[in-house]
């Protein structure tokens, strides 16, 4: 897990929201799943779950989120 995400965790504490209130669009929202910080998204086919990233076979992992976060906006 990247330098990054550790010190937006430790910095933005407060705000993070219920996984229930989370997008259900298929954007993809920051989330956190057993102390482990990852970028999903919510799948929006029917399916009812989350999807993190892909592996090196080209399936996304299952995830089992308990809260989420916005992603920040990039750099300008």
């Amino acid at each position: 897990m990247s330098e990054r995400v550790h010190e937006q965790e430790a910095v933005l504490p407060s705000q993070w929201q219920p996984i229930e209130t989370a997008p259900k669009d298929g954007t993809d929202v920051l989330i956190a799943e057993y102390g482990d910080v990852a970028i999903a998204h919510w799948d929006r086919f029917g399916r009812g779950r989350w999807l993190g990233p892909r592996d090196n076979y080209g399936q996304c992992e299952i995830m089992q989120p308990t809260h989420w976060l916005p992603l920040p906006e990039p750099p300008q």
